[in-house]
């Protein structure tokens, strides 16, 4: 192979892309369509997906394992992989060291479910691979962002049409039916706003552009009219930071935004300003219904940090709960902190905490840099997802848990980055890594 020029090398594997596009939706469908089967039981009971099939694998986890082996047999002939980018390298290796203290220091501490709290990182691993296999070129991107906003818009629908008719959940606001309440479904349409209003500006066909304008509007308002703080911060975060430096965007961004908002105050009248209010963390469970979440929030955080006290430069590693003080009427034991670095340094140690924020600190850099890149659409994907990921890194810093504790959210960062991975080279070095990670 090496004996081919560069040119002839690249047209062949032109070609195989071009057969390979075709298989390109049958495998992004299910993916993303995974994105949106409950995790949590907070609407309702899990989806049976998340049930355990095998071995303590859940039928979910069968399945990725079964896309991700299928497409590293299918690239493993094809080409040399990727050159992973070196920026990763020594806060990927610190993590791993941490993640590898953090299970043999829980196991001895007589922990035994060792594998909750990092399972979905081996999976986004192993679909960044899959990703950036199927998702190789800048038309199999377009291609994949619209597979994504439709299976996304699909969703909204549904489920702005059975809150419109009655249905929904009550939980994110005392008293008030809200269309629904799963967290990674508001953070995926944090998502779904941004990557189609970004991608709009690229859309020549004005059929198209209102398409991507339509998924905008419904990925707004259905984050607004489910009330829950955490994401509404994580829309704007991520808006400020996507329209911001683009002149084309600001207007059109704002108005979609703005328009969000105001058709919530409309379709919820009396309780959007209340919401606001109770922001303010002095405000206490007992001075409104709006704020009833705050103390117990404060007290989560607050018990994490006892043990962290007791623990700080171990954690307490994997596979076990601990027992919560100030929350148990919330919860006697916790296996979660709602908020990222808290729960980093409890459960992978100090060393897990600085791998952590180190880590974050370059994959954004990294992405940063590829805003300047040449091929427009990689350069709409590198903003949009920038802007998403730092809001996500932001948002988590507060109150909400720290951004791979489920699996759906892994899928969605696993797109991005997977993407980026394989379209970050130049037309030369495409013809080198369009196999395989």
């Amino acid at each position: 192979m090496s004996s081919l020029p560069i040119s002839s090398l690249y047209t062949a594997l032109e070609r195989v892309s071009i057969r390979k596009d075709a298989f390109l939706i049958p495998i992004l469908m299910p993916l993303f369509a995974l994105l949106y089967f409950r995790e949590q039981n907070d609407d309702g009971p899990p989806s049976t997906i998340y049930d355990k099939a095998l071995g303590g694998f859940r039928w979910i986890d069968l399945f990725i394992i079964f896309i991700i082996l299928g497409t590293v047999l299918l690239a493993w002939r094809k080409c040399r992989p990727w050159p992973m980018p070196q920026t990763f390298v020594k806060p990927g290796i610190l993590f791993a060291v941490a993640l590898i203290f953090s299970i043999v220091y829980g196991w001895v501490r007589g922990g035994t479910n060792l594998f909750f709290d990092w399972r979905g990182i081996a999976l986004l691993v192993g679909l960044v691979v899959v990703f950036g296999y199927w998702v190789n070129t800048p038309l199999a991107l377009r291609s994949a962002v619209r597979v994504f906003l439709l299976v996304f818009a699909a969703r909204a629908i549904w489920v702005l049409l059975n809150y419109t008719f009655g249905g929904g959940v009550m939980g994110a606001v005392s008293g008030v039916r809200t269309p629904l309440f799963d967290g990674s479904t508001l953070s995926i349409s944090c998502l779904a706003a941004i990557l189609s209003i970004r991608f709009s500006v690229e859309e020549p066909q004005l059929v198209l552009r209102f398409g991507y304008l339509l998924c905008a509007l419904l990925a707004n308002l259905l984050v607004i009219v489910c009330f829950r703080r955490t994401f509404w911060v994580e829309l704007f975060v991520a808006s400020v930071i996507l329209f911001y430096p683009n002149r084309k965007l600001r207007l059109f961004g704002a108005s979609v935004l703005i328009f969000g908002f105001l058709l919530a105050i409309v379709l919820v009248p009396g309780v959007f300003v209340e919401r606001l209010k109770s922001f303010n963390l002095l405000e206490g469970d007992e001075a409104s219904d709006y704020a009833e979440t705050n103390m117990g929030h404060l007290g989560d955080l607050l018990d994490a940090w006892d043990q962290i006290q007791e623990h700080p430069i171990t954690g307490i590693g994997q596979g076990s709960a601990y027992d919560t003080v100030r929350i148990v009427d919330w919860k006697t034991e916790s296996w979660i902190v709602h908020n990222a670095a808290l729960h980093v340094w409890l459960r992978y140690g100090i060393g897990g905490l600085i791998a952590y924020f180190w880590f974050h600190y370059r994959l954004l850099r990294w992405i940063r840099s590829l805003r300047n890149g040449t091929d427009r659409q990689v350069q709409a994907l590198a903003e949009a997802s920038f802007a998403y990921l730092t809001a996500v890194c932001i948002v988590s810093l507060g109150f909400a848990p720290w951004p791979y504790g489920e699996t759906q959210s892994c899928i969605a960062v696993a797109f991005l980055v997977g993407c980026l991975l394989a379209l970050q080279e130049s037309r030369t070095s495409f013809a080198l890594s369009a196999g395989i990670l």
